[in-house]
């Protein structure tokens, strides 16, 4: 933009972005930043830019660190850049964004942790923030916090506002005055009569005039507030006091928070014809239903056409209580609607899938560029042009499966991953309902070899395997991922769902951004993952189908760019001459969704699976003879 730049900048610490999971905040060569060692952690910052939208260059602002990582930035999703932080020695540093116009309104800017990319780098990250120049008369940007904050107001300044209603709080029950938790960084709240937050203008009483919830159940007297008529939305600033952990509950220290069950807490809205909802508040900081610790900002939807007579809190959790700082209705269209079904809850329907019949037919062929193995149900193929990496993997009867060219499997023998794409090619064949592709790399410190064999199954399933040989008359020590999957979608991202096992004996089962990296065994309890597309009703299933007990750790998640699936094996070590073996992999595509793979997954789980025998007597007199701790 030229001269047009200098005019409106302004810098956006780190510290201000919204969503801050796996980062922690801490000086970085005495400069404050955010800081995280996690892998696919990421800053989110929520932002408005003001009319009527204007050309503005974006910066991001780093410390360069010696075991710094590869991160991407994304504007409302999309990659904007791609930035390796690593650097012989601890450094400030900026890099551009973007230079762009940006509507009026809202938007995200995301900084994802990629994770170790370059020789030396790791995976710590340290952000200081952004830099946003703005061309002539353009507006600073409005930062989303998700911290509790407000601004005191003047009655003059509340004017603009006469379309919503400040209401008359009740009197307080309870004999003692409210209590401020100590340390609170939002008690300051009630030295102001009028207040701003989230562009609603509250009225705060006085601090011991606050109504509050708390009493024993059977003693409790409901908290109630007349409602004007008429009231479309309802804003609520609840002060709810929610010890941390529930004492009682015995290992594991079961959390409390966040209060969203209806068994503890609703608000109920009772209506002029007798009727009434009870409903759960809507957290606006967290974009959560549920009451958390502390001050925050909620709002609650009375029913269509309904009139609103009165709001009723109903607490039945003894352990905690719940003040009603400040109350403001909206008469008018509302400015704060809760989420739709299909942006916060897993669900969705059904579909009824008329298949065609078909008829298996094995095929492979392997060209100088690219080999395939496809039986009419399922078809992979690869491409040879440089080294080994994915082309194509679907059914060309359920669905196909968008993957990025990425490498099919990679090796870490000193300090950076070396990817099948960066091997040699020597040999490719057709082998009996499949293809086998021979590979090397050499450098100074490595001769291996590698075989790669991928084939069809009689019930449909593409069969992967790798064998390492060590050519090298030195011992080889390494890690290995085997297989890697990168960029996969079924369909667009947004209907992409996965399916993810995890501790505790879960699973994640959503389409929004996760991820889960954690070893076989407790962390990642069964051996299959899948991701599917419940609109078109086919699935996509990995089963690793491990009874070797090779320790290894499962790397899978869905991101801005799509899912992926990496198993990564403990290094070992191969002495010269010999040979590494991983266990076969199996792939699937099917209709339906995440039942089909548990389903594919317990049919294996049959093939070996032998139920333990009875307990012994000595093994059932232990838990009475035996040493009992008390935790």
């Amino acid at each position: 933009m030229g001269d047009a730049y200098g005019q409106t900048t302004q810098s956006i610490p780190a510290n201000l972005a919204g969503n801050v999971e796996k980062f922690h905040e801490s000086p970085q060569n005495g400069i404050p930043c955010m800081q995280t060692y996690s892998p696919y952690a990421a800053l989110i910052f929520d932002l408005t830019v003001p009319e009527p939208g204007a050309v503005y260059k974006v910066s991001l602002d780093l410390v360069k660190v010696t075991n710094g990582s590869f991160l991407k930035v994304f504007v409302d999703n999309e990659l904007q850049t791609e930035v390796d932080t690593y650097a012989p020695g601890n450094h400030r540093a900026t890099f551009p964004v973007c230079d762009r116009f940006f509507a009026a309104g809202k938007h995200a800017i995301k900084i994802r942790n990629v994770g170790q990319k370059s020789i030396g780098g790791g995976s710590h990250l340290s952000v200081i923030g952004l830099e946003i120049v703005g061309e002539a008369g353009s507006g600073k940007w409005r930062v989303e916090e998700k911290g509790f904050r407000f601004t005191p107001l003047d009655r003059e300044d509340a004017s603009g506002q006469a379309n919503l209603l400040p209401v008359d709080l009740p009197p307080r029950l309870q004999e003692e005055p409210f209590s401020i938790p100590p340390g609170s960084e939002s008690a300051d709240i009630f030295s102001h009569p009028l207040v701003l937050v989230n562009e609603i203008a509250f009225r705060i009483p006085k601090v011991d005039d606050v109504p509050e919830t708390g009493r024993l159940i059977e003693k409790q007297r409901p908290l109630q507030v007349d409602l004007p008529d008429p009231v479309r939305e309802i804003f609520l600033l609840i002060w709810s006091k929610i010890p941390l952990i529930d004492g009682d509950s015995g290992p594991p220290k079961t959390p409390i928070a966040p209060i969203n069950q209806s068994e503890r807490f609703t608000a109920e809205i009772v209506y002029g014809d007798g009727t009434s909802d009870h409903v759960i508040p809507f957290n606006l900081t967290s974009r959560s239903y549920g009451l958390d610790n502390g001050l925050s900002l909620y709002v609650i939807h009375p029913g269509p056409g309904k009139v609103s007579q009165r709001l009723v809190f109903h607490d039945k959790v003894y352990k905690c209580s719940f003040a009603l700082v400040a109350l403001t209705c909206n008469p008018g269209q509302p400015i704060s609607p809760e989420p739709g079904p299909g942006e916060i809850s897993p669900w969705y329907p059904v579909v009824d899938k008329k298949l065609p019949a078909i008829t298996r037919k094995p095929e492979s062929s392997v060209q100088q560029n690219s080999a395939r193995a496809s039986d009419g149900l399922i078809a992979a193929e690869v491409s040879l042009q440089h080294g080994l990496a994915w082309r194509q993997l679907g059914s060309p009867v359920f669905g196909q499966i968008t993957l990025d060219q990425s490498p099919v499997f990679a090796i870490k023998h000193t300090e950076n991953w070396i990817g099948s794409d960066q091997w040699k090619v020597v040999d490719r064949q057709s082998v009996d309902n499949g293809i086998l592709v021979n590979l090397e790399y050499q450098d100074q410190k490595t001769d291996l070899g590698a075989a790669v064999t991928i084939g069809l199954t009689e019930d449909g399933k593409i069969k992967m395997g790798l064998t390492l040989e060590n050519k090298d008359g030195r011992p080889f020590l390494g890690k290995v991922r085997f297989p890697i999957l990168e960029g996969i979608k079924l369909g667009p991202l947004d209907d992409t769902w996965y399916y993810f096992p995890r501790d505790g004996g879960s699973a994640m089962i959503h389409h929004i951004e996760g991820n889960v990296y954690a070893s076989h065994g407790a962390g990642h309890p069964h051996q299959v993952d899948s991701f599917f597309n419940p609109k078109q009703w086919y699935v996509l299933t990995l089963l690793s189908n491990d009874l070797e007990g090779q320790f290894h750790w499962y790397d899978v998640g869905k991101g801005e760019e799509g899912g992926w699936y990496r198993l990564e094996y403990l290094e070992k070590w191969i002495q010269p001459g010999a040979s590494w073996s991983f266990p076969d992999f199996m792939i699937a595509v099917s209709p339906g969704d995440w039942r089909e793979s548990f389903r594919l997954y317990r049919d294996w789980v049959g093939t070996w699976y032998k139920p333990k025998p009875p307990a012994q007597d000595w093994y059932k007199k232990s838990f009475v003879t035996g040493t009992w701790y008390v935790y």
